[in-house]
This record gives C-alpha cells, structure tokens and sequence, in this order.
C-alpha cells in the first residue's frame, strides 16, 4: 500500500469537485512526442501512448531537484488538480527520504475514449506489472517494507483531451483485487 500512496498518488486525494485545469500549448513550453495529436493514430492510439508516456515520465520525474522543477517538467502531461496532488505526493517522499527505484510495465487491457472535442476523456485499464519497483529509504539504502510493487497490478487512469487534441492525466486509481 506504501508503494501505492507514494507512487503513483492513487487518486484518492484528489478533489473531484475542484475543475479540472488544462494547460494551454503555451504554458507547457517545447511538447514531447507524445503529447502532440497526431493525424496518423486513432484517439485509442494516441491515449495508449500518452498511458505509457506516463509512466515514463514518473520515472524521469525523480530527477527533478525541487519542487517547481518538478511542477513544471509534470505540467506537461498532468492535467489540475491531479498535477498538484502529484508534486504534493513527491514533496511528501522527499521530506519523509524516500526515493521510488524501478520501472512500472504497462500491459494494457482497454482503452475507452468518451465525448468529441474538448470535453473529450479516455480511460485506461492495466494489469501493471510494478514488481521491480521499490522505495528505499535515501538515508540508509534500505528497501522500506512493504514497498515492493505487485507483478499484477490492476490500475485504471482518466486522461482528458485539451483544445488542441492533446492527453492529459487527470486521475489514478488501483483496485485492491489483482489481475
């Protein structure tokens, strides 16, 4: 449970009743690849690749140094407030000397995408496989127990589509059953 409340940030913090902020394509700076629509992929496909952008990014995220780099470089695939409930998590992890090792490995079991244009959401189902992932203690190199991830991870994800037809992360949840 360690490893979900600090890694991935659950969901379950976030206030569903606050709107959801999109970043503009300006205030997100330079867009990676998998941010930008592309006229090539069907809208599945484009949610797929910004599901597995994720996850590469939460990694990439652990090299930020403070907490407004870390904002930044996430406010490039993280829609509010799912954007603040994750820099609070990672602020969390640093105050407590917790640093997260390891990758998430997606496999993906469905891609759902509901409404046209704007108002557009996709949802992601995964049986993860989070088993190479730990959190260790920054201090004393120790594996913190209870950390390691399960091999049989069933996560599900809401993205939302801005304006100009990029995926956002919006929300994170795990189900207490495996898959």
């Amino acid at each position: 449970m360690a490893l979900l409340l600090l890694a991935a940030g659950c969901g379950h913090g976030v206030d569903r009743s606050k709107p959801v902020t999109l970043p503009s394509p300006a205030s997100t700076g330079s867009t990676s690849a998998s941010t930008v629509p592309s006229t090539s992929l069907s809208a599945e496909d484009s949610v797929r690749a910004a599901y597995v952008r994720y996850w590469e990014v939460m990694v990439e995220s652990r090299a930020q140094p403070d907490r407004r780099s870390l904002r930044n470089f996430l406010a490039r695939y993280l829609a509010d407030p799912f954007l603040t409930y994750q820099v609070g998590y990672a602020e969390l992890r640093r105050q407590k000397h917790q640093v997260i090792e390891g990758r998430f490995i997606p496999h993906i079991t469905s891609v759902k995408v509901a409404g046209n244009g704007k108002d557009s959401r996709a949802y992601v189902a995964d049986c993860q496989d989070a088993s190479g992932v730990v959190i260790r203690d920054s201090r004393t190199g120790k594996v913190v127990k209870g950390s390691r991830g399960s091999a049989r991870r069933s996560v599900t994800m809401t993205f939302v589509r801005t304006p100009d037809g990029r995926w956002f992360a919006l929300d994170f949840a795990e189900s207490k059953k495996k898959c």
